[in-house]
C-alpha cells in the first residue's frame, strides 16, 4: 500500500498594527471561529488521497523577538534611526517599529533577504517624491550597520559582509526613468561558489512603478 505525507514549514510574522487590532478583538473572535467543519473536509480529502501523514512547523517570529528583543543592539538600532521616524516614517510609528525589527532579525539570520526586501518596498510605496533622497538615506545607514566591522565591535557576530540595493524607476518623480544603487561591502554577483542571497520585487506607486532588488553575501 502506497503512504504518502505532507511537510509544511510555515513562517508567520504579524505587524506592530495587526497585533494591537487584534488584541482589541481577540474577545469577539472566540464566538466565531469554528473549525470542526473545516477539519472534516480536509481530513476527509487526505482519505480520498491517502495521505495519512502530515508534519506542520509554524514558527511565529513574534516569538523568537521576543527572546532577543532584550539586546543592545536592538537599542543601538533605535538611537541610529530615530531621526528618520519623522522624516522618513511620518504618521507610520508601527511601520517605523516593524523595520527595526525585521533589521534586528535579519542580522540574526531569523528572516532572509525577501522579508527585509518587502519591508523597503512597503516604506517606499506611499513615500512622496521628495522623500526618495531619505530613503536611500535610511538604508545607506542600515547597509552601514549590518556590514561596518568597526561598528558591530562588542556585538554578537554577524555574518553579512556584503549589501547591495538597486531601485530603478521614476525617482523623484522625474520623467525619465533612473537607477540608484547602493553597495557597502563586497558582494561577488558574477561568482556561483560564494553564497549570494538574491530578491526583488516591484512596487505601484504614484509615479509608476519601481523595481527593486537586494543582494546579501554571507560566509
Amino acid at each position: 500500500m502506497l503512504e504518502l505525507g505532507l511537510f509544511f514549514s510555515i513562517v508567520v510574522y504579524s505587524r506592530t498594527v495587526k497585533i494591537i487590532r487584534f488584541s482589541r478583538r481577540l474577545r469577539f473572535l472566540k464566538s466565531y471561529v469554528k473549525c470542526s467543519s473545516f477539519t472534516d473536509f480536509v481530513l476527509a480529502n487526505l482519505q480520498r488521497w491517502k495521505i495519512n501523514l502530515i508534519s506542520i512547523k509554524f514558527t511565529l517570529v513574534n516569538k523568537v523577538f521576543s527572546h532577543l528583543k532584550k539586546s543592545r543592539f536592538l537599542q543601538v538600532l533605535f538611537l541610529t534611526h530615530r531621526s528618520f521616524r519623522e522624516s522618513v516614517f511620518v504618521r507610520r510609528d508601527g511601520l517605523f517599529f516593524d523595520y527595526l525589527k525585521i533589521v534586528f532579525l535579519f542580522s540574526k539570520g531569523v528572516v532572509n533577504s525577501r522579508i527585509l526586501l518587502f519591508f523597503l518596498s512597503e516604506i517606499f510605496k506611499y513615500l512622496p517624491k521628495y522623500k526618495h533622497i531619505k530613503f536611500i538615506s535610511l538604508l545607506k545607514k542600515t547597509f552601514n550597520i549590518l556590514v561596518d566591522p568597526v561598528f558591530l565591535r562588542g556585538f554578537d557576530k554577524i555574518s553579512i559582509y556584503g549589501i547591495k540595493f538597486s531601485i530603478a524607476g521614476k525617482f523623484k518623480g522625474k520623467l525619465r526613468k533612473s537607477r540608484v544603487s547602493i553597495q557597502v561591502g563586497k558582494v561577488p554577483v558574477q561568482s556561483i561558489s560564494k553564497d549570494v542571497e538574491f530578491s526583488k520585487i516591484n512596487v505601484f506607486t504614484r509615479y509608476g512603478v519601481f523595481g527593486l532588488k537586494l543582494w546579501i553575501y554571507r560566509k
